[in-house]
């Protein structure tokens, strides 16, 4: 195992501890403050502006104020700030619509828009609150996260390196893989009237491109690296079902194509889905 495989590993393990910590932390402390905080701001504005909405929501800058199930019934009350970022306000939105005894949904629309139009001023000045302590409460969120983040970004930035060195190495005179690792499948069939699930193993096959035209391809089931001259490489490969192997000669654009698809296979995607049928 290489250095940067070890660091990797080492690097990996710390941040699956961070990782815990912040899913408690998102658990015990975020979530209950924010839910608490829009507890906060629906049960005040049912007490001291008598709106009748069905339901209230939160956004951390805005405020919607939802009547029964129409896209029409809604009223929002938004925290802007004009371009030159220094003039913040409120605004408060709503949509049109028709009012008569056939639209008697419409009356609670209706009445809690002119309650808050008529309260505008007040409810600016909390709105303004509210968007304070929600700013807090994901402020210190952030800070909580921040070495989780920062953790995250060396290690994918450090498994990147270790991916390329790994493809790089593909590439070198005398790499060989006999046989890609297996494809898994999950097939079923009837026994005794009742349907009956199998998991099978199957060779796999990756496409090799070895000249210009897309016509120019094979499948092979494992490949070795003979040598390299100008931009093609001479690559001896495997196939299921051919008692000898056979040479071609790859232009290297190709290669590196062929070298990214085995590489995802070797190392991810033939896992991933052995995992995943398994389960």
């Amino acid at each position: 195992m290489n250095t940067k495989q070890v660091l990797y590993n080492a690097l990996k393990s710390q941040l699956d501890a961070k990782k815990a910590e912040c899913e408690k932390y998102d658990s015990e402390v975020y979530t209950p403050a924010i839910n608490a905080l829009k507890s906060v701001v629906s049960e005040w504005l049912y007490q001291n502006i008598d709106v009748t909405a069905n339901e209230i929501i939160f956004h951390g800058g805005s405020v919607e104020f939802i009547y029964g199930d129409g896209w029409g019934k809604k009223i929002e009350l938004k925290a802007k700030t004009n371009w030159d970022n220094k003039t913040p306000h409120a605004e408060l939105s709503w949509r049109s619509g028709e009012y008569s005894n056939s639209h008697i949904d419409y009356r609670n629309y209706l009445h809690d828009l002119s309650l808050l139009a008529s309260s505008f001023d007040l409810l600016e000045t909390k709105l303004f609150e509210w968007k304070g302590e929600n700013t807090q409460i994901e402020k210190a969120a952030t800070a909580f996260h921040n070495d989780y983040n920062t953790l995250k970004i060396a290690l994918d930035k450090l498994a990147i390196e270790i991916s390329t060195d790994v493809k790089q190495s593909m590439k070198l005179i005398g790499f060989e893989i006999k046989k890609f690792k297996q494809s898994t499948q999950l097939d079923w069939d009837y026994q005794n009237y009742e349907k009956e699930y199998k998991i099978t193993k199957r060779d796999k096959g990756i496409e090799l491109q070895y000249g210009r035209s897309q016509y120019d391809t094979t499948w092979v089931n494992g490949f070795k690296v003979l040598g390299k001259k100008g931009n093609k490489y001479k690559v001896e490969v495997f196939r299921e079902g051919h008692a000898t192997s056979q040479e071609y000669n790859v232009l290297e654009k190709k290669f590196d194509s062929f070298i990214d698809s085995v590489h995802y296979w070797e190392n991810d995607q033939a896992d991933y889905d052995a995992e995943r049928i398994q389960r």
